[in-house]
């Protein structure tokens, strides 16, 4: 029997390799909600079991929670204040030492791909160049 223009009759082994390529999906999705929500669901029960194990007994645990609970909580925010600037500090090092590193790279290959090409003026470290700024 003759198909309609412009339709065809797609071979049986296609349809079942569709099938199943669906359902390995549909079960991959299934394992891996499966994997994530039960990780996030054995969190508690670790921390319980893990309390119930150390009640009533002396552990470094102990120790440790009566030494934090002995700093006041202003003196807790100075620790994470500095810890913080401490964090962003070496951070904004790491990549101005980064952009050192490639800034001759670029401009080589920049002048290769446009020898036209006129500099936006910046410092080796990405900073804006001290003469374009403006006295306020």
């Amino acid at each position: 029997m003759a198909q309609p223009d412009g339709e065809h009759q797609v071979p049986e082994h296609a349809l079942r390799h569709r099938a199943n390529v669906m359902i390995v999906s549909h079960i991959s999705r299934v394992l891996v909600a499966l994997f994530k929500y039960g990780a996030l669901a054995s969190i508690p029960i670790c921390a319980y079991l893990s309390i119930n194990t150390l009640a009533g007994k002396e552990t470094m645990a102990d120790i440790g929670v009566r030494l934090f609970s002995d700093v006041r909580v202003s003196e807790a925010v100075a620790y994470a204040t500095a810890a913080l600037t401490g964090t962003g500090w070496f951070r904004e090092w790491r990549q101005r030492r980064r952009s050192v590193q490639i800034a001759d790279r670029n401009a080589k290959l920049e002048q290769q791909i446009n020898p036209n090409r006129t500099s936006s003026n910046l410092t080796i470290t990405g900073d804006t160049n001290p003469e374009d700024l403006y006295d306020i």
